[in-house]
C-alpha cells in the first residue's frame, strides 16, 4: 500500500474527499475507513512527528516553563500529545475527527482525557488565548486553500499573551505555485506563513529552519516559531 513521507504528503489514492460544496475535508472517512488499521491512515506514523520531537529536545527548555499549557491541533492518533504529556506539560490535543479522537484515547489511555474533539473554525469560547504553546503540524497545509485562513484563525486564537505558536510544513520555492484543484498537502512558503499568522497577531519569534527529509530529500520543511505580543 502506498504511503505518505514524514513530511506529510499524500498520494491522489490516499488523500481525504474534498467536498466540492465547501472547502473542508472528510479526514474522519478517512479514520473510520482504516477499521482500527494505523498503517491504512497515510498521515499517521508510529510515534510523534520528528520535527516537534526535536524543537522539544533543543528548544523547549528556553521556550516553555516546565507544566506549561500545550495544544495540539490535528493530533490525530495521539502521538505528539504523548510526547508532550511525558515530558510533565499540561497538554491537550484537539481534533476534528470523532473516531481519530476516540482511537487517540484507546491508544494512550493514561492520556485520554488529554483528548478532545473540537472544530478550528468554530472552537469553545473556553480555549481562547489559553496556552503557552499551540502545536501545528501538517493542518494548514492538508486544507484547501478557502480554508486556510479560516483554520490559521482557529490555531492563532489558542495562543495566550506571550505565548508561542509551533508550525511545521512542507515548504516550496516562491514561484512553484500548487494548484488547488491538485490533492493535498499544499506546501507553504516563508512569507505565505508568516502573512497568515501576522492577520491574528503573531510574529515570528526566530530564525525559520528549513530542511530536507531524510527519508526523502525531495521534500523540504519548513519549521517557525511565532510569538503574541503582551495584547
Amino acid at each position: 500500500m502506498t504511503r505518505t513521507t514524514l513530511d506529510g504528503s499524500m498520494t491522489q489514492s490516499h488523500a481525504p474527499v474534498v467536498d466540492a460544496e465547501a472547502p473542508t475535508l472528510d479526514f474522519d472517512a478517512m479514520y473510520r475507513d482504516a477499521h482500527g488499521d494505523a498503517s491504512k491512515v497515510p498521515w499517521a506514523r508510529s510515534g510523534p512527528n520528528p520535527f516537534v520531537e526535536e524543537w522539544l529536545n533543543r528548544d523547549a527548555c528556553t521556550a516553555l516553563r516546565p507544566g506549561a499549557r500545550v495544544v495540539v491541533t490535528g493530533c490525530g492518533l495521539g502521538d505528539d500529545v504523548a510526547l508532550f504529556a511525558d515530558r510533565g506539560y499540561d497538554v491537550l490535543g484537539l481534533d476534528l475527527s470523532p473516531t481519530a479522537i476516540e482511537w487517540a484515547r484507546q491508544r494512550f489511555p493514561d492520556h485520554a482525557g488529554r483528548f478532545e474533539c473540537a472544530d478550528l473554525t468554530s472552537l469553545p469560547s473556553r480555549l481562547a488565548r489559553r496556552f503557552d504553546l499551540v502545536v501545528e503540524a501538517y493542518t494548514l497545509q492538508a486544507v484547501p486553500f478557502a480554508a486556510r485562513g479560516a483554520i490559521a484563525a482557529g490555531v492563532a486564537s489558542l495562543v495566550r499573551p506571550h505565548g508561542a505558536l509551533l508550525t511545521v510544513c512542507r515548504t516550496r520555492s516562491e514561484d512553484d505555485i500548487p494548484s488547488p484543484a491538485d490533492p493535498p498537502p499544499y506546501p507553504l512558503t516563508e512569507k505565505e506563513l508568516c502573512d497568515l499568522m501576522s492577520a491574528y497577531g503573531l510574529s515570528p519569534a526566530c530564525e525559520p529552519w528549513i530542511g530536507p527529509s531524510s527519508e526523502d530529500p525531495s521534500f523540504v520543511r519548513l519549521r517557525m516559531v511565532f510569538r503574541r505580543s503582551a495584547v
